[in-house]
């Protein structure tokens, strides 16, 4: 017989159904919604005007997408020349129903545009010089050069800008591909259009941060441009301004004497030098930035750059053959005092006389190619005379998604009751919760992994809002519900404790991690693992006890890819694209919980569990028959998961077994000191660790490292997650 379970969570019950059965609710699969979108006026339809959803394809006026999920989504429409395309909208669309929305653009009123003598004079040098792009009307040429450019600070000193170097030291990328683009890799969010703010600085900046939180933190986030322009403390404008504006988002206070950025929908983009209304909330945070040695870095020097940290801000000389690009590798090779930001995203070397790069502008989609983009020769117009990078760990404001009171229960006995909490970005370092939704009663407490709250007396139903904090900001407000139904004569229960050091998550149990610092790799092993250098994990974060076994594993995908059959031996045989497509697959059945692969010194730092040995229980591998399965007692396959001893902290397997995916790139290790490493962000290889069943003593040590092709499956090969 089916059980049944009633919980609620975020102030709504919901069915959690054991076995084939429904809780109450309908079987059938939702209906789909529709959305339909008309453009005006006719002039700007024949222009070229057409609409997308959440970043997807193109889409005609007047055409239908059908069989949508229902929900909120984010519309957007195509930049054209002489017209300003209506902004952003966000709908929300119902099952069952086709929602229409009317869009409408309007005549550019702005002056001093591109004429078509003028144009026809750039065809002229064209063919007089050879250039071999071509050019027209776009979303950029219906204003003035003067007012899409400006002083973007390119006179600071190359020197000094030599001298700023940042904490994390670039690895030496041996192997540098032919070619490489960040829009492949899912590593860019969409173009923006500055239109009468000339602040290519800011938009360069928040390009660059965009792109690499989407690769860190697999999210799409919109920044706001005007913050930067409006609040900071240097004087840039929308003329003037600021190759060092990554500054605010490490250390410098803005004028709201905050630090980091905030988003788009906090401090909406002006077009103008608008004046800020402070307090703003910050929501994320680099760690350093730097720029790539001093004045025109060498071609190899910026692609390093491009694949350890993400796309490049970098300064260029836009002109009028700039500004009328539409396509084809821009080969004008024009002189002068650079003038314009952009954002190198990629290269190849294949492409015109020498190579090129990919560039990315802020001049709207309908600049340049590819909604927005050039193909740029190397060196042409002073194309990287200076460039800058940053570098960011996840140093971000909680986001809270969602919360349970008592496990999920409907009705609680105790006055006291758990929070559990779920929440995107980094840890948080308090909280603050209270029945009343402006907190007046309430103070920020100190976050652990057993947060309580106690409800006021009296058997009703008792509301509880919730927001977290951290050092980088405050999260929203939620709340949820609970019946208090207090035994008469009772006080408040102290409960039955539990290890708040464990706990279970969907299913998979997991060990805390607290922050801490360590020595990573060794000194005598081979080259991958030399030097040995300091590290410090600023964030604790949660790691499964054990291997993730082939029963955890089919209960979320399928088939089943291992080797070794068996429910409770670990899975093997999965690629490191096939671990993180069923980590998808996990964080869609439970939402909030955002489980991940672990950083490679995340894994090395659980499994030296405080040790700083060869192997966590010691320097002799005469022991390690007692914490692993490896070549000398493996006999040539898998075994069940925590039959040998846990390592100090717990974990079973660290030695051995299946050898384990990590987060990372492979990249040479350097000798300086870092805080939450991440690897670079591209690169060709990834990482596995801790030894298998097959391998030596030797290659089952904490420090020891394996590269492998993310594509490929190995028996040999497994996983275990982490979440924050």
């Amino acid at each position: 017989m089916s059980r049944l379970m009633a919980v609620r969570f975020a102030g709504v019950v919901v069915c959690a159904v054991f076995a084939a059965a429904c809780c109450g609710c309908d079987p059938r699969p939702a209906p789909k919604a529709a959305l339909r979108v008309t453009i005006a006026p006719a002039d700007a339809v024949e222009a070229g005007a057409e609409w997308q959803i959440e970043y997807g394809e193109w889409r005609a006026a007047g055409a239908t997408a059908t069989e949508l999920a229902p929900g909120t989504y984010t519309i957007r429409f195509r930049d054209l020349a002489q017209w300003t395309a209506p902004p952003a909208r966000t709908l929300s669309l119902q099952g069952g129903k086709t929602t229409v929305y009317a869009a409408a653009y309007e005549p550019y009123a702005g002056t001093g545009g591109l004429s078509q003598a003028e144009l026809d004079d750039l065809h002229a040098q064209a063919a007089a010089n050879g250039w071999t792009f071509t050019m027209g009307f776009n979303s950029a040429t219906d204003r003035p050069l003067s007012a899409i450019t400006g002083d973007i600070d390119g006179k600071f000193p190359a020197e000094a800008r030599k001298d700023m170097a940042a904490e994390k030291e670039e690895p030496d990328i041996a192997a540098l591909p032919a070619a490489f683009d960040w829009r492949a890799q899912g590593g860019v969010t969409p173009v923006k259009h500055a239109r009468d703010c000339a602040a290519s600085w800011a938009f360069a900046t928040n390009a660059v941060m965009e792109s690499i939180i989407k690769v860190v933190d697999r999210e799409t986030v919109d920044l706001s441009e005007q913050y930067l322009i409006s609040t900071n403390t240097e004087g840039w404008t929308c003329s003037t301004g600021g190759n060092r504006a990554f500054g605010f988002y490490v250390g410098h206070d803005s004028q709201c004497d905050k630090i980091g950025a905030i988003l788009e929908q906090d401090f909406p983009y002006q077009s103008a030098d608008a004046e800020p209304d402070c307090p703003y909330n910050p929501q994320f945070r680099l760690r350093s930035w730097g720029y790539v040695d001093g004045e025109f870095p060498s071609e190899t020097r910026i692609k390093q750059a491009i694949m350890t940290y993400g796309p490049v801000y970098v300064s260029v000389t836009a002109d009028r053959a700039f500004q009328v690009y539409t396509g084809g590798i821009y080969n004008n090779h024009t002189d002068g005092a650079t003038n314009h930001a952009a954002v190198l995203v990629g290269w190849d070397d294949n492409q015109g006389t020498a190579g090129v790069w990919i560039l990315r502008n802020a001049w709207g989609n309908g600049w340049g190619e590819d909604d927005g983009y050039m193909r740029i020769e190397y060196g042409c117009s002073n194309v990287g005379r200076w460039a800058a990078y940053a570098y960011y760990t996840r140093q971000r404001a909680p986001v809270l998604t969602g919360f349970t009171l008592a496990g999920g229960q409907v009705v609680t006995e105790s006055r006291t009751v758990a929070i559990n909490p779920f929440w995107k970005g980094s840890r948080p370092k308090s909280y603050l919760a209270s029945e009343l939704p402006n907190f007046s009663d309430a103070s920020w407490k100190t976050f652990n992994n057993a947060i309580t709250f106690t409800l006021s007396p009296g058997n009703v139903t008792k509301m509880v809002y919730l927001k977290l904090r951290n050092d980088i900001g405050e999260s929203n407000v939620m709340k949820d519900s609970i019946i208090l139904d207090e035994p008469a004569g009772e006080g408040e229960g102290e409960g039955e404790g539990e290890n708040p050091n464990e706990a279970d998550f969907a299913g998979i149990r997991f060990i805390w991690c607290p922050p801490g610092s360590f020595y990573m790799g060794n000194r005598t092993e081979t080259d991958a693992e030399t030097p040995k250098h300091r590290v410090t994990l600023s964030q604790g974060f949660w790691l499964s006890k054990y291997e993730i076994t082939q029963s955890q594993y089919t209960a979320i995908a399928s088939p089943n890819p291992s080797a070794f059959p068996g429910a409770g031996l670990p899975v093997d045989s999965v690629s490191w694209q096939d671990v993180n497509a069923y980590l998808d697959a996990l964080n869609a059945r439970y939402p909030g919980y955002n489980f991940r692969l672990p950083t490679e010194a995340e894994w090395e730092y659980a499994c030296r569990a405080g040790s700083s040995t060869a192997y966590s229980f010691g320097d002799s591998s005469a022991s390690l028959a007692g914490y692993a399965w490896f070549s000398d007692n493996g006999a040539a396959q898998t075994h069940a998961v925590g039959k040998k001893k846990p390592n100090p902290w717990g974990f079973f397997d660290m030695h051995g077994n299946v050898e384990e995916w990590v987060q990372d790139w492979y990249a040479a290790y350097s000798s300086a000191t870092q805080t939450d490493p991440l690897g670079p962000l591209a690169a060709t290889l990834r990482i596995k660790r801790g030894g298998s069943w097959q391998a030596t003593a030797a290659e089952c040590t904490s420090a020891r490292r394996r590269t492998g092709d993310p594509a490929v499956r190995s028996n040999t090969a497994g996983f275990r997650i982490a979440r924050d």
